[in-house]
């Protein structure tokens, strides 16, 4: 028994499958952490606070997770699949040289090298069922049926490969005929030739061949590279044509991005990039050989180098300015001038008025002095989208839309401020006496749609393609990831088709909607840049303490900076866009200043809008103390306030890496939120009203496992989000909510 078991384990030490398998690992890494990567992220294991895994769980297509989205994705799965096999035939099919005796060398090879995705393709299975099985939103038939969609994409590429093969690949008889054979099986054949151009041979006792049928290696035969080289060279010419293939796809995809048929899911793109990079690296290895490995990590640090330099790093524009004429000067003494007494006095009488028309829409003998609401939302993706225009529509009906009329101005970050924005353009739109039903469940739907499929195509294109161009107003700006999603959100949201900033201006400055300021972060000093259709240079101004004290703004107005390059014609769609720079999936914006600045995501600074919201109280403090009865801060948050810290025990290697890592953004997270609330609470020592904070907060049914922060919302974080609105805390707020409404104060 122990010679048998000992002579299995001999032999299945040197069958090809596992000998492939060991030199991938000694040889090939960067081949098996691009399966590894993928694998952590379908498993959750990797970047699964920003949803990663659900964009190969449940991806979308056309804004419906179903069968099509799932047959694209086991495409790309399949194309994967077969740039990997492609890779590691060209790089190890010199090893083996008995391959080049077989009929069909790349197809026994494959059948051999299946280990790695056979294993992917258990995980994914296993990963895909668990994840909707403990979910109710599909039935096991609509799962089982949506999973086959992704099994026949991955089975179609694979038969395809193999007719392709079938039909181009040649066997050494073919090429040479039976008496080469012969010769090579002549024991007297010398290895010099081979082993020059081959290198050290792998012992291989045994493979699987055609219909998996087990055959072992004739132990006399010996390989002369001069005839086999030939035969496993056809693969170079093949994997070239992959590479063509795959090239030519992408370049269709980006071409004819904007077309709903070409934007593929997200993680579709991302395995199309991942594909062409893989054959990228197979031919520099196998080029290069030892110095391969070298060659890549040179060409990625050459890559950041020149991503330095502006022909490299592409034109990330705010469309609807003038890049044409004069920058804007962007230093202190510049900014400084924006802020001067008479231009502050100017803009602060500007919005007095405004307060002066929402005093008229609210006031009434019985309540002369009715409560302002300040509404500050929080960034997060779509799940804080869905959950600001959810709570919303749900005060409107509360309150039979008192909330609307009371509502003086709206602050925040990120989705949030999608939510609200989309929220307030319904309330513009009634204002024109268009029929507009606010409690239309479609909103809702609108608002959740997908937002990751166009940029991610288009951030995976624009990596092998140059952006295509277009204009707007006669100025020319580029296709870049900032415009797919601003093109994908209008398709959401078409109410916000053709929006500019100036179509504010009146509805704002007459109070028939509430203000809304934006505020992105300048990377280069950390400045909000308020975003608003008329100037708050107020917002600029600093505290000043005494002469001697010199306090550096920490705000720019974006109306009086811009003024010369066309503020009020900026898109209102890349106003949103701006305030939900989110890295990566978005590029950061370049602002026409000298020197030059861009900006990023509001939620660097503050993810709630509170310093906005203060700093506007705190300004026109007399008018609120003269005019209203109290102020109502309602603050709209996508996480809960009070979190309990996230347990280790129980967690893999893997989780606590990521706690690791984690851990100082949340502390950072946190820390500004600790911040505000203090900020919030001196407020009272210098407001001479009553400050009521009202808190409505997305608390997940289990509070480690919520909506992820995402672009992208898979049916249950959908229904999870609109189920939180009955939480007992976000009941509780309501409550609070129509009893302060309900208050009257007397005039002074």
């Amino acid at each position: 028994m122990l010679r048998r078991t000992a002579r299995f384990f001999l032999a299945l030490q040197y069958a090809l499958p596992l000998q492939l398998l060991f030199t991938q690992v000694r040889t090939h890494k960067l081949v098996l952490l691009s399966w590894l990567f993928i694998t952590l992220v379908i498993t959750g294991n990797a970047l699964s606070a920003l949803g990663a895994s659900y964009l190969f769980l449940e991806p979308e297509y056309r804004n419906h997770a179903d069968f099509a989205a799932m047959f694209i994705l086991g495409i790309s799965f399949g194309i994967f699949s077969l740039a990997y096999q492609m890779t590691c035939y060209i790089l190890d099919g010199y090893r083996f040289f008995f391959l080049g005796l077989e009929r069909r060398p790349f197809m026994t090879f494959s059948i051999n090298n299946s280990v790695v995705p056979s294993l992917f393709w258990l995980i994914y299975i296993f990963s895909y069922l668990s994840f909707h099985l403990r979910n109710d939103e599909f039935s096991l038939l609509s799962i089982l049926y949506h999973l086959s969609g992704a099994l026949l994409g991955g089975v179609l590429v694979t038969t395809f490969s193999i007719i392709y093969f079938s039909l181009r690949n040649k066997d050494i008889v073919r090429l040479f005929g039976e008496r080469i054979v012969e010769e090579l099986r002549n024991p007297r054949v010398i290895m010099r030739e081979a082993r020059r151009t081959m290198g050290q041979l792998i012992r291989v006792d045994w493979y699987l061949s055609k219909l998996f049928r087990i055959e072992r290696v004739q132990p006399n035969i010996r390989g002369d590279l001069r005839y086999l080289v030939k035969v496993l060279n056809q693969n170079q010419a093949n994997a070239l044509i992959l590479q063509v293939f795959l090239f030519l796809l992408l370049a269709v995809l980006g071409v004819f991005q904007e077309n709903a048929f070409f934007r593929i899911p997200a993680g579709a793109s991302f395995m199309l990039l991942f594909s062409f990079i893989l054959m990228i690296i197979g031919a520099l290895t196998f080029w290069l050989r030892k110095m391969g490995p070298l060659t890549i990590l040179v060409l990625l640090l050459l890559l950041v180098f020149l991503n330095q330099f502006r022909p490299f790093i592409g034109d990330n524009y705010a469309f609807g300015l003038n890049y044409n004429r004069a920058f804007a000067t962007y230093d202190h003494t510049s900014l400084e001038k924006l802020t001067t007494p008479a231009l502050v006095e100017e803009d602060s009488l500007r919005t007095i008025a405004t307060l002066n028309y929402w005093l008229a829409r609210n006031a009434t003998p019985d309540n002369p002095r009715p409560p302002v609401i300040l509404l500050c939302v929080s960034g997060g993706g779509n799940r804080s989208a869905l959950w600001t225009l959810h709570a919303l529509r749900t005060l409107h009906r509360q309150t039979d839309g008192e909330i609307n009329r009371r509502l003086m101005l709206v602050t925040g970050a990120s989705g949030g401020m999608i939510g609200a924005a989309y929220w307030r353009e319904m309330l513009r739109l009634q204002t024109q006496k268009k029929a507009v039903n606010l409690m239309d469940t479609n909103h809702l739907v609108n608002v959740s749609k997908d937002l990751l499929n166009s940029p991610v195509l288009n951030l995976t294109v624009n990596l092998l393609l140059p952006n295509l161009a277009w204009e707007l107003d006669e100025h020319r700006y580029e296709k870049d990831r900032g415009y797919a999603w601003e093109h994908q959100l209008k398709e959401n949201i078409p109410v916000f088709q053709g929006l500019r900033l100036s179509d504010y201006a009146l509805a704002e400055s007459t109070a028939a909607v509430p203000m809304m300021i934006f505020s992105p972060t300048i990377g280069n000093d950390g400045r909000h840049l308020f975003i608003s259709p008329h100037p708050k240079s107020y917002l600029m101004r600093p505290h000043r303490f005494n002469d001697s004290y010199v306090n550096e703004i920490s705000g720019v107005d974006f109306q009086r900076l811009f003024a010369s390059q066309g503020a009020q014609h900026l898109n209102y769609t890349t106003a949103i866009r701006m305030n939900a720079t989110f890295p990566t999936i978005l590029p950061y914006v370049e602002l026409p200043t000298q020197p030059a600045i861009s900006v990023l995501d509001a939620g660097v600074l503050d993810n709630f809008g509170i310093s906005t919201a203060v700093r506007f109280l705190y300004i026109f403090r007399h008018w609120m103390a003269q005019h209203a009865g109290q102020v109502i801060l309602i603050q709209v948050r996508d996480t809960p306030s009070i979190v309990p810290p996230e347990p280790v025990e129980g967690k893999t290697l893997l989780g606590k890496i990521g706690i690791l890592f984690g851990s100082p953004l949340k502390g950072y997270s946190k820390g500004r939120d600790f911040l505000n609330r203090e900020v919030l609470a001196r407020v009272g020592s210098w407001l001479n009203i009553p400050l009521q904070v009202v808190q409505l907060q997305y608390i997940p049914h289990d509070r480690y496992k919520g909506a992820a922060l995402s672009f992208h919302l898979t049916e249950r974080e959908k229904q999870d989000i609109l189920k939180a609105i009955h939480n007992p805390d976000n009941q509780q707020a309501i409550r609070l909510i129509k009893q302060l409404l309900a208050q009257k104060m007397p005039a002074r």
